[in-house]
């Protein structure tokens, strides 16, 4: 009997073993998996901090990355929020690190579930807000664009979250004042279970918004540098989004002979403060405008290999950037204005040499 006893308890054990690993494994498969989660503001010192100022510095907001949330950082994250059209407090919440990041189908957190708030007041959304970008949240995200007779894909970045917090906010872009930016109590962009009425927090933290890495100078800019920013979002995001990229860009004849494969590509520009404006392989791009040229990581395009980047042309593998890591590349762009309307998209290049 003790035996029976024995192996009974140590089923149950098993089994309660197994039910603890799978609701674990449930509950991390829920994890966010963009920033958001947390509101970033002056003081701060983390790894999320360190995130943000890589996506400031990725579209050349900000030069230096120390992790630490200082009076450059705010600064920078103001005259981002002030490009894009959003609550400009210099207080990364919800909204401003959706604008920064690229919201799309299969991403969860925070900033998600702000931009489901958003488009539900807006009625827009008649979904669960669950914080999980998915088919219904994409399509209340292309029926949004539609209304506001902008580029229409699905994604939510600068463009999109202008827009929104324009219509949420009665058509104008809120600018909170001194107090309430150095207050620590004001939750300029907490999420959506915060009761202050902040300016931030009424406008964008119920329900944050989205859409791409695209530059928050789109915002501002004509419909032109609009559809730019979505064309270059939404490449892989869906099929729809592939055809629509695809007409958004001209294409080019025949497909070049070489090693294809998508990328993650961002711009830059030799044009900013703290710029040395030389490449890693020497060369001035103050002194060469003209020239195109592309920072890749080594490992996986040769430094001095030619590069067809379709839509756009070939360039020349001549620099490299701390944060240009596996398929990714940087594209030079003389002016400062089309390397932050560029954003972040998902392009089809080929290594011809």
């Amino acid at each position: 009997m003790n035996e029976n006893r024995l192996r009974t308890g140590s089923l149950t054990a098993f089994l309660t073993a197994f039910a603890l690993f799978f609701l674990i494994g449930a509950q991390q498969s829920e994890a966010s998996n963009v920033m958001g989660d947390n509101v970033l503001r002056s003081g701060m010192e983390n790894q999320e901090v360190t995130q943000l100022q890589e996506l400031l510095n990725e579209r050349g907001y900000i030069e230096e990355i120390t992790g630490v949330y200082d009076q450059r950082t705010a600064e920078a994250v103001r005259s981002f929020q002030q490009s894009a059209s959003i609550l400009v407090d210099g207080v990364a919440g919800p909204q401003t690190l959706g604008a920064l990041q690229m919201l799309r189908q299969g991403d969860r957190g925070e900033a998600v579930y702000s931009l489901q708030g958003d488009l539900q007041d807006l009625g827009f959304y008649n979904g669960k807000l669950d914080g999980v970008f998915g088919p219904i949240t994409h399509r209340s995200v292309k029926e949004f664009q539609k209304s506001e007779n902008i580029f229409v894909d699905g994604l939510a970045g600068p463009q999109t979250y202008g827009k929104l917090h324009q219509a949420v906010s009665g058509g104008k872009t809120v600018v909170a004042s001194a107090s309430e930016q150095t207050s620590s109590s004001d939750p300029a962009e907490n999420g959506p279970d915060q009761n202050s009425q902040s300016s931030e927090s009424t406008s964008e933290t119920s329900h944050a918004d989205t859409e791409s890495q695209s530059s928050s100078s789109e915002e501002s800019t004509s419909s032109a540098s609009d559809q730019d920013e979505n064309a270059a979002s939404e490449s892989s995001a869906t099929a729809s989004e592939s055809s629509s990229e695809t007409v958004s860009r001209s294409a080019s004849s025949d497909e070049p002979d070489g090693r294809t494969f998508t990328v993650e590509a961002t711009a830059y520009t030799a044009s900013c403060n703290g710029c040395s404006g030389i490449t890693f392989t020497g060369l001035d791009l103050r002194s060469n405008p003209d020239k195109k040229v592309i920072a890749v990581d080594p490992s996986v395009i040769p430094l001095g290999s030619t590069v067809h980047v379709e839509g756009y042309g070939t360039y020349l593998a001549a620099d490299t950037g701390g944060a240009i890591n596996g398929n990714r590349i940087d594209i030079f762009m003389p002016e400062r204005s089309d390397a932050l309307a560029f954003g972040r998209r998902n392009l089809v290049i080929t290594v011809l040499d």
